[in-house]
């Protein structure tokens, strides 16, 4: 290949990835594909739209080419608008139960010992945010 043969071409990369993949695939593996396969069909029409191209898509990676970074950012910006709507619809809130601790002693005086004790872990949890990040 002569010098005078090679072009240049500038090229903006927008690659995006699913947050948890491992332990959404681990939690409930086929719901987790269900969920992917539609999000990705977003994704493409949205890139499309951007005038951008999806170049290659595996596991929970989509990889999208455009000849604009203007394009691409504005392609990332809706992608993320939408994927906010569609996880507000998803159930995905952690939970947590306590259960009453049994008084193992065998002495009834100190049944207040194991109600007083489950009422502080609940209490304690009670003041952890449900998402650390956006809470102070």
């Amino acid at each position: 290949m002569a010098i005078e043969d090679f072009k240049r071409k500038l090229t903006a990369i927008l690659s995006a990835d699913v947050k948890g993949y491992s332990r959404l695939m681990g939690e409930d593996d086929e719901a987790t594909v269900r969920t992917i396969t539609a999000y990705r069909e977003v994704i493409i029409e949205v890139v499309q739209k951007h005038r951008g191209r999806v170049v290659d898509s595996p596991g929970d990676n989509i990889l999208a080419e455009f000849a604009s970074v203007i394009d691409a950012v504005r392609s990332a910006v809706e992608i993320q608008q939408e994927l906010k709507t569609k996880n507000a619809e998803l159930p995905e809130e952690p939970s947590i139960a306590v259960l009453p601790f049994d008084n193992l002693s065998g002495d009834p005086e100190q049944e207040y010992f194991s109600d007083e004790l489950t009422e502080e872990i609940i209490a304690a949890l009670s003041k952890i945010p449900l998402d650390p990040l956006t809470e102070a």
